[in-house]
């Protein structure tokens, strides 16, 4: 099993930065309402990875992104937490910035994750056969050999190794009840039904 990354320590391109600070690009994710309100990816897949680092997005997932991105932005891929990359198109980068500049860090902190973060992130482009390149940094940092899967996270495309997604996946299911809980807990239910009334249906 993949372990979490180091924290609190100064690291390389296999390592990454205290991941308090990933709340900027979760939450910077979450405010991008066309991706998060009209796509809505979901599911998940596992796809080939070729010997020079090229994997196919899988067509559910590649069309939205493309129209999300536009012709000119394109998509980039992003480091996430757990071992996971991230791919969203690549206009969203400058909403990671925007709360960054925000962010309620020390700012050593901002300017190493921020050095960290748009250093490493990789644009790209999908080929006629919709690949994109997944750089060797990234492919050493989620720990990917012959494949990848691809998981629609509502708001954005993760990639994982697939041995790591399926026991993260274990995790979640064991957990998902209290989570479930907790989320619809906190959302406004429907006029005329209280929580109270829900629980005692």
């Amino acid at each position: 099993m993949h372990e979490s990354p180091n924290r609190g320590r100064r690291c390389g391109c296999d390592q990454v930065p205290g991941t308090a600070l990933f709340w900027v690009l979760g939450r910077s994710l979450q405010s991008v309402v066309g991706l998060a309100a009209s796509v809505g990816y979901s599911g998940f897949i596992v796809h080939s990875l070729d010997t020079k680092g090229r994997v196919a997005i899988p067509k559910s997932f590649l069309k939205p992104l493309l129209e999300e991105a536009g012709k000119s932005e394109g998509l980039a891929l992003t480091y996430g937490t757990e071992r996971r990359l991230y791919l969203v198109p690549a206009a969203h980068l400058a909403t990671v910035f925007q709360y960054l500049l925000t962010s309620p860090f020390a700012a050593k902190k901002v300017a190493d994750f921020q050095s960290f973060f748009f250093g490493t992130t990789q644009r790209c482009e999908a080929d006629g056969q919709g690949r994109i390149l997944v750089p060797p940094h990234m492919v050493k940092y989620a720990g990917l050999g012959a494949e990848v899967t691809f998981v629609g996270a509502g708001n954005r495309v993760e990639l994982w190794e697939p041995k790591a997604w399926e026991e993260h996946l274990a995790k979640l299911q064991t957990e998902f009840s209290e989570q479930a809980r907790e989320a619809y807990g906190q959302a406004v239910p429907p006029r005329g039904v209280t929580p109270a009334a829900e629980e005692g249906a």
